[in-house]
């Protein structure tokens, strides 16, 4: 969008009172392979000239340059916490091939996972009998600074920590507290 007075656009709603005077207008879309990454915009104070054909070409120019850039940066995110979480794995599977202390291994794994997770917690409830589906209580705990931690609280943990333990399936959600699975997790759990 390249404009000589933003104000005479249809789309322009006016600034807050504060907001620095402009006038000349010009604003490119960020894409790579056709998805939208971002926009670039650029704006003039009023009395400067407007922005021109070859001004356009130019940020278009920069908008792909910048596209490839963020997209680069975000793969290269990706696989670096992908490998930090492949050296995680591996660290925790040499531990527990060589230590004979399960109740260490227990608390290494919670830290490691806790950690390499970004998680403000990480727990493991063991099976009161094996096979069984009841859990004990928290044992092996690991906590992010500041975060108080459930083993020996005294806390009653509900079902929902169990509904892995019930379905014998992998149970994740973004958002616990509007997961329409987890609003009477009990049942959910036992009908999954």
């Amino acid at each position: 969008v390249r404009l000589d007075r933003i104000a005479d656009h249809p789309a322009s709603i006016g600034f807050p009172t504060a907001h620095v005077p402009m006038e000349a207008f010009l604003g490119v879309p960020i894409q790579q392979r056709g998805q939208l990454v971002g926009a670039l915009y650029l704006t003039k104070s009023p009395g400067d000239p407007p922005f021109s054909e070859e001004d356009e070409w130019i940020c278009l120019a920069m908008a792909s340059m910048a596209a490839v850039g963020i997209v680069n940066a975000r793969m290269f995110a990706t696989e670096s916490q992908r490998a930090q979480r492949s050296a995680t794995l591996r660290d925790i599977s040499i531990q527990v091939r060589h230590s004979l202390d399960v109740e260490l291994v227990l608390e290494a794994t919670c830290e490691a996972l806790g950690r390499a997770a970004g998680a403000d917690r990480c727990f493991i409830r063991m099976a009161v009998e094996p096979g069984g589906p009841e859990l004990r209580e928290v044992e092996h705990e690991w906590t992010a600074p500041g975060v108080p931690p459930y083993k020996g609280s005294g806390r009653v943990l509900g079902p929902v920590t169990a509904s892995a333990a019930r379905t014998l399936r992998t149970q994740w959600t973004s958002n616990i507290d509007t997961d329409p699975r987890f609003e009477r997790p009990a049942e959910s759990a036992l009908a999954a």
